[in-house]
């Protein structure tokens, strides 16, 4: 802390305020350096912090290609469209499925009788009408002399009944229609039995059903052989080829051809993203290395723990994986390969050749664990990495967390240094203001006697 009070040198002739800041200059050396330090040391946390997350990414991008159903990705389509749907997930068996829809699920349609005129209160019989839509809890709804055939609706609809109420005309008066929201001739059948009054709509309903269909195992004999017939409450039907999902709309005209293929194009996008968040992180480690700063302190220039991570995740790519028996072992053989500077380039002809041949194997080759429990190439590089990025005992995490530490003590000493060079400032302060206080007496002495000898003379 410097004192507010300025040296004139009145006394001395001297400039004391240039001394003593020339003096505490020099005193401060200390504290310039460790600044200096400072930031070269938070520069390389930086790099290291930004480095970090670079791998984070990666590491999710690996463990995103570990799971076999999600590498495994199958296309499904079907030849009748407008009648049945087809989705499939990765644990899809390729091939061909033949479906013969011959119901698709339906939902009850219930409706009143009739009445003159929806919005008049009175025209329904009073007491209490029950919905009990499958196996729900059955909702019951007070009808009085002030219920129209519009509220009733509205009232039903926020019942919190698993249905849907409206009010249609027959040509002649007005109805109020209950649809269940569920298919199936269980799960969407209502009972409207519970309650005093029922409004007719127990006489006067379409009765759900449940799909059904067959997957035939001989489309071309004349009739199908090897029919098996399958029934299901909903319209969405998972259970009925492994990893399949079907979506009957209505019947066939005659049977439907499921396909599941391989979908080459969301791998290789995936693996497109993985080579991007690969070179992502080792362009930024090579940086560090090559920093333009002309001061190498300032960089990572020949960081041992970033040497380790290259050299680690190139080994871990381009290793061959054991337990693999086909024809796709490395990632060489799947069109991946390093250049001289540690960066990845795909092949995608490669890739796209490798999935129609062997799309199991392509699979494998990623996957977590291979025949023999051994990692496959992304679990490999996921474990490689995690040594270097886990939180807790992680490489570049504890190197961040050593330097932040040393960043922390350097504020230490630099606040010990400043406290120092704030008392030397005020010593040499004191020390000149008492300079130029005996300095002013004695020049005021000398001017005395100067005058008294005057005096004597001219006497």
């Amino acid at each position: 802390m410097g004192s507010p009070i300025s040296f004139t040198g009145l006394a001395s002739g001297l400039d004391t305020a240039s001394i003593v800041s020339a003096l505490v200059n020099v005193e401060s050396l200390p504290i310039r350096r460790f600044e200096q330090t400072q930031s070269e040391l938070q520069d390389k946390s930086s790099k290291l912090t930004e480095i970090n997350a670079l791998l984070t990414t990666l590491q999710e991008s690996a463990d995103s290609l570990t799971s076999l159903s999600d590498i495994s990705t199958r296309t499904a389509s079907s030849s009748q469209e407008t009648a049945v749907t087809a989705t499939a997930d990765g644990s899809a068996a390729l091939g061909t499925y033949d479906i013969l829809v011959t119901q698709h699920a339906t939902t009850q349609r219930s409706y009143s009788t009739s009445v003159a005129d929806p919005d008049t209160a009175g025209l329904l019989t009073s007491g209490t009408l029950s919905i009990a839509a499958g196996a729900d809890t059955p909702v019951t709804l007070t009808i009085d002399g002030t219920t129209t055939l519009n509220t009733l609706a509205t009232a039903i609809n926020s019942s919190g009944a698993n249905v849907s109420a409206g009010v249609f005309y027959d040509g002649s008066g007005y109805r109020l229609l209950i649809n269940g929201n569920e298919t199936g001739d269980v799960d969407g059948a209502i009972d409207f039995s519970g309650g005093s009054v029922d409004l007719g709509l127990s006489s006067n309903t379409v009765a759900p059903l449940a799909a059904s269909f067959d997957i035939i195992l001989d489309p071309g004999n004349d009739p199908p052989t090897n029919t098996f017939n399958l029934e299901s409450q909903s319209n969405t039907v998972t259970n009925a080829i492994p990893g399949v999902t079907l979506e009957l709309l209505g019947a066939t005209a005659d049977s439907a051809t499921i396909t599941v293929t391989a979908d080459t194009t969301a791998l290789v996008e995936a693996v497109n993203g993985f080579v991007t968040a690969y070179n992502d992180a080792v362009t930024k480690v090579n940086e560090s290395f090559t920093d333009q700063n002309t001061d190498l302190d300032a960089s990572l220039f020949g960081d041992s723990t970033l040497r380790m991570l290259l050299n680690r995740m190139s080994m871990a790519v381009i290793e061959e994986v054991s337990g693999i028996s086909s024809d796709y072992p490395s990632a060489s053989s799947i069109g991946l390969s390093i250049d001289r500077y540690g960066t990845l380039t795909l092949d995608e002809d490669t890739l796209n050749d490798a999935i129609a041949d062997d799309p199991n194997s392509v699979a494998t080759l990623f996957a977590e664990t291979t025949a023999d429990g051994s990692d496959g190439l992304m679990a490999r590089l996921v474990a490689t990495l995690e040594t270097f990025t886990d939180s807790f005992d992680g490489l570049i995490p504890a190197r961040i967390d050593g330097i932040d530490g040393r960043i922390r003590d350097l504020d230490d000493q630099i606040a010990r240094v400043q406290l120092h060079v704030d008392a030397y400032e005020q010593r040499l302060n004191t020390q000149f203001i008492r300079m130029e206080q005996v300095m002013s007496s004695l020049q005021a002495q000398q001017n005395q006697l100067s005058a008294m000898l005057s005096g004597l003379n001219q006497s």
